[in-house]
């Protein structure tokens, strides 16, 4: 290899015998520094050898690679020194990004409409124009700047749709590497913005009662199916089988991507055919629009309904997919049925955004706990028996004692008495309650010896 300078800039010069062939490159450093030039010349050097011996390029060279120019890449590509693939990286990302989002077509429209959404707000922030552009050092600072307008889930969401577009990058060779997985994931336990309560009764009725007619129906059918806004607006009278009750949705108008067959309550039947009597075609849509925010919280506060409680747990339209998720749970539905009904992927997404079960609803589960049959005896009568007890056996002997020392007065007597009687009480008291039921809590004797030592021996030296 050689370098040398060509107007501004340094050259390297180097034969390549990749495939047998002994073919002569020259190409630019890009560079006026010397120094520079020498790195780049040691770096293709590297490259030349792992790709004479078929050996993976380590990751110091795939970053050298992703910084040269589309000019450069080509040059290499023709020696056989990268793949072809590599010059993707200098392409600009839009043209990778709708091979991307065609390779999702079997999610929804507006699913796909997010992702792009997402992805080109990102580029956008921190100056992305290829694929080597979302780097880690890009990243960072751009989700830092996302926390305080959107909530943990929102950025979750954000991160989850570039990580699928920068792995599916990599898969299709476009791409080495990403290190967006060094950015954590927002902890939404902590960071809830736009957690839902469940409606109750008394306010469904309400909110039913008040709203336009047309809006109600939308609400009694999201309440009693629980889909998503995006899905009912899809929903035309073909997919809807009156006979049958039952719900039709297609893999096109999902969220998930699946199709689904769910089944349709009485009093929403009911109200479908009186809404099918003022003549509907099969191909038509169910609802001719559905509620904008604005306007479900003028129906909520028209109806009474606070849109925020005290919690911070709020109600919009998507609250009647909480509330119906809720209310499965509430008739008593395992967590996998509830799941199966809601067509959520796991358990643990219904438990956490839409499990809204409270304490009434904990007291009648556990009041529907069978009884436990089982008797109790009232020890507090036996316990003052055997008090009784065990002061007349200290009575007997303190009364034959007392009655034998006849220096003493009546007054001391008595109050030598209560002072035995006591500590004979006393000790019933700290005796464990088998020896009291047995009928022996004492020893009257012991406690009757200690009383003659210590307060006998007392009185007589006093006297």
């Amino acid at each position: 290899m050689s370098i040398y300078k060509r107007g501004n800039f340094y050259w390297v010069t180097f034969h390549s015998k990749i495939g047998g062939e002994n073919r002569r490159l020259q190409m630019s450093t890009e560079t006026r520094t010397k120094s520079v030039a020498v790195t780049f010349e040691r770096q293709l050097a590297r490259l030349h050898d792992h790709a004479l011996c078929g050996t993976p390029v380590p990751p110091d060279l795939n970053q050298f690679v992703s910084r040269l120019t589309e000019k450069q890449l080509k040059k290499l590509i023709d020696f056989s020194l990268v793949p072809g693939a590599m010059v993707s990286m200098s392409l600009p990302f839009n043209k990778h990004l709708d091979d991307f989002l065609a390779d999702c077509g079997d999610q929804s429209e507006d699913h796909i409409k997010i992702k792009r959404r997402d992805i080109e707000k990102a580029a956008e922030a921190i100056g992305a124009t290829r694929l080597k552009d979302f780097t880690l050092e890009r990243l960072r600072p751009y989700f830092l700047s996302l926390e305080d307008s959107q909530s943990a889930r929102s950025r979750n969401r954000i991160r989850s749709c570039i990580k699928v577009f920068l792995d599916w990058s990599v898969k299709q060779g476009y791409l080495h590497e990403h290190r967006i997985d060094h950015i954590p994931r927002a902890s939404e336990q902590k960071d809830r913005r736009r957690a839902r309560r469940a409606l109750t009764d008394q306010e469904l009725t309400a909110l039913l009662s008040t709203a336009p007619a047309d809006r109600a129906l939308v609400y009694l059918f999201i309440v009693r199916t629980g889909l998503r806004r995006s899905e009912a607006k899809h929903v035309r009278w073909r997919d809807i089988d009156l006979d049958a009750a039952t719900l039709e949705l297609f893999a096109e108008n999902t969220k998930t991507g699946k199709a689904a067959t769910l089944p349709l309550p009485r009093q929403l039947v009911e109200h479908l055919r009186v809404a099918a009597r003022q003549g509907v075609a099969p191909g038509q849509l169910v609802f001719e629009s559905m509620p904008k925010a604005p306007t479900v919280k003028r129906d909520l506060e028209r109806a009474g309904i606070e849109t925020r409680d005290a919690d911070g747990l709020c109600v919009d339209l998507h609250a009647l997919r909480t509330t119906y998720a809720t209310n499965l749970l509430r008739t008593g539905a395992t967590a996998s049925a509830a799941k199966h009904a809601t067509r959520h992927s796991n358990t643990s997404v219904l438990d956490q955004h839409y499990n809204r079960l409270n304490l009434e609803d904990t007291r009648r589960i556990v009041d529907q706990l069978p009884e436990i049959q089982f008797t109790t005896e009232d020890t507090s009568q036996i316990d003052e028996g055997l008090s009784d007890v065990a002061l007349s056996l200290a009575r007997d002997p303190l009364e034959s004692t007392l009655s034998s020392i006849d220096w003493l007065d009546e007054g001391t007597k008595s109050m030598l008495a209560f002072i035995a009687c006591s500590l004979v009480v006393n000790r019933y008291t700290t005796s464990s309650c088998t020896d009291r039921q047995q009928g022996a809590p004492i020893d009257i004797k012991d406690v009757f010896k200690s009383f003659q030592e210590r307060d006998l021996r007392a009185i007589s030296s006093a006297g």
